[in-house]
């Protein structure tokens, strides 16, 4: 800008309008940072109002800055002037402006930008395969960058180890079976091509064994591992603690370039109860993990190490894998769980309730009640683990319409100022009804659903009321909650279920264990149920933040799989608001698992 100001700028003859473009990839980023790209975009429209035209370079700048705060609707105009300008659309345009919906969660967008700079002769032939990939993963389309990684081996080029790590990251992003069973494909692929070597070397005294794996992306670090720790499980069984020597080192990266995410994914690995490894240093570059021999055998050989990977198999079975019947089944998987999704998510906007709504006195014993809930089902249905929840989404459904807020003691009067017995009772025989119902659409799942519906006069004995009293519970509850008790009550364990269901797509005949995919989910939702961050939550997010507990206090990456962000539209489920709480849920994750 040079001492000029803005008016000055405006106004400025044709001379300096190229003076002010030649500086603009300068002055554009300095206005773009601290959430200044408005302005820098409103200066930007002035100047051609004014009659300076702005260079590619310009709208380059600005694409990026678009990207870098995701504002997908800039990004979009943006190309849309380059076009009408007649600028060449280079594949770095597409990708900033690509890259901007994606972060925005527009993904329909940004798949559809992808399509037509693929359908471009230009743009589409001048991008390499992994920055067509990469592109692709942005825009959660991993069968597309497994397709194009296809392609590529049928052209006859061999894939690098930047192109191979961009396949990788892209199928085993997705967090699903039938994608991460592709992604080992791709790598035993690598592996027998050469393409990835593991070098092992024994450190001078003989005091170390190290072990050289120069992976080029987070998740290809991962299987590496898993696979290394494979190994040295089967070889420690059968010779023994003394071929690790003292300690293992174990250094991930080619200690020249930066992989993205490779250093918090090993912390977070590291950091997993029982794991004997540890990250030595900050380098985003190489990754130095170690760990004392003894504690590795022993961890190496116990059952904590079974579930540390989602999908493992031997590297002769992922040769037979039929890719076509997998991706088929995956696809009818998440067209199944989308619709569910879909009919809770409408319940859910219909009941969601906050805190406010719900009386003191009742908040102050709900921990309590739902011990009692989670007791009493647990006697009278032992293989629906859905239906306390359930239960309990109608308790506090009964308690927002105004059924616990006064001091009456009979129901006939309409409320108490704790819940009674039959009041529990009513929730508890709805919830029986309505899972009943609801059964034979949700067979197949990874949870049980109760198919039986269970009598008022067995809850009412569980809970020590009156068959009269539960009667007229129910119909009071009906009468003041009707939309809770005419469709599918959408409890965060039951979308736990939904999602779990989700990453299940593909496995065939394969039995994966689902603790592998979510951790202790399903279990911490009993924790999140009585807890009041709970209840700032709707159901589907509450859902997916114990789902990234679950796959956090396992270690697994990415904590928030594509596959879901393509399911529910959310791409990151925890904010800032939900950090406390998912730290508290990640460390109750540890206690379940080792109870």
């Amino acid at each position: 800008m040079h001492g000029l100001g803005h008016d000055s700028l405006i106004c400025v003859p044709d001379e300096a309008c190229a003076y002010f473009w030649a500086r603009c990839p300068a002055t554009v980023p300095r206005m773009c940072r601290m959430d200044q790209l408005s302005t820098a975009q409103q200066l930007f429209n002035e100047m051609q109002q004014q009659g300076c035209q702005p260079t590619h370079t310009t709208f380059i700048t600005l694409l990026q800055s678009a990207e870098q705060h995701g504002q997908a609707q800039i990004a979009v105009s943006l190309l849309e002037q380059m076009q009408t300008m007649s600028l060449r659309l280079t594949p770095q345009c597409y990708a900033a402006a690509i890259g901007a919906c994606a972060a925005a969660g527009q993904l329909v967008t940004a798949r559809k930008l992808l399509a037509d700079m693929l359908a471009s002769s230009k743009a589409g032939m001048a991008a390499p395969a992994h920055i067509i990939m990469q592109l692709q993963d942005k825009c959660c389309d991993w069968q597309g960058a497994y397709r194009t990684y296809l392609k590529l081996l049928a052209s006859g080029v061999r894939p690098d180890s930047q192109t191979t790590a961009t396949a990788i990251e892209a199928l085993w992003g997705a967090g699903n079976v039938s994608s991460c069973l592709l992604a080992l494909q791709v790598f035993e692929g690598a592996c027998q091509q050469g393409v990835f070597r593991l070098s092992v070397s024994v450190q001078a005294a003989d005091t170390a064994v190290e072990f050289s794996l120069p992976v080029a992306g987070a998740c290809m670090a991962l299987i590496g591992l898993w696979r290394l720790l494979a190994e040295l499980k089967g070889r420690v069984a059968r010779d023994g603690a003394k071929i690790l020597r003292n300690s293992v080192v174990v250094l991930l990266g080619d200690g020249q370039t930066t992989v993205p995410q490779l250093h918090p994914a090993m912390v977070q690995w590291c950091a997993v109860p029982g794991v004997p490894f540890t990250v030595d240093g900050s380098s985003v570059i190489q990754v130095k993990l170690t760990a004392p021999a003894p504690e590795l055998a022993r961890w190496l050989l116990s059952d904590q190490s079974l579930l540390m990977c989602p999908v493992m198999p031997a590297a002769a079975e992922l040769e037979g894998l039929q890719e076509t019947l997998m991706q088929d089944a995956e696809t009818a998987t998440l067209s199944k769980c989308r619709q569910q999704l879909l009919e809770a998510t409408e319940m859910e906007r219909i009941l969601t309730q906050s805190a406010n709504t719900l009386p003191l006195q009742y908040l102050q014993t709900r921990a309590s009640l739902w011990q009692q809930l989670q007791a009493a089902c647990a006697k009278l249905q032992p293989n629906a683990p859905e239906l306390p929840h359930a239960a309990f989404v109608l308790l506090d459904q009964a308690a927002a319409a105004g059924l616990v807020d006064t001091a009456a003691t009979d129901p006939s009067d309409g409320s108490s100022s704790v819940p009674h017995a039959w009041l529990l009772a009513a929730c508890v025989v709805l919830a029986s009804q309505a899972a009943a119902a609801r059964a034979p659409a949700v067979s197949g799942g990874p949870i049980s659903t109760a198919t039986a519906v269970l009598s008022e006069a067995d809850v009412a004995n569980q809970f020590g009321a009156k068959v009269d009293d539960v009667l007229l519970g129910v119909g009071r509850v009906r009468e003041r909650c009707p939309a809770a008790c005419r469709g599918p009550i959408a409890s965060a364990y039951t979308l736990v279920g939904v999602y779990l269901e989700a990453l299940l797509a593909g496995q065939m005949e394969r039995k994966v264990p689902p603790a592998s995919l979510v951790g202790e989910a399903l279990a911490l939702s009993g924790h999140a149920s009585s807890h009041l961050s709970s209840l700032s939550m709707p159901a589907s997010q509450l859902a997916a933040v114990l789902l990234v507990a679950g796959r956090q206090s396992r270690g697994l990456h990415p904590v928030w799989p594509k596959a879901l962000v393509v399911l529910t539209g959310m791409l990151s489920p925890v904010g800032s608001a939900q950090q406390q709480f998912l730290q508290e849920l990640v460390s109750k994750a540890a206690t379940l698992r080792h109870s």
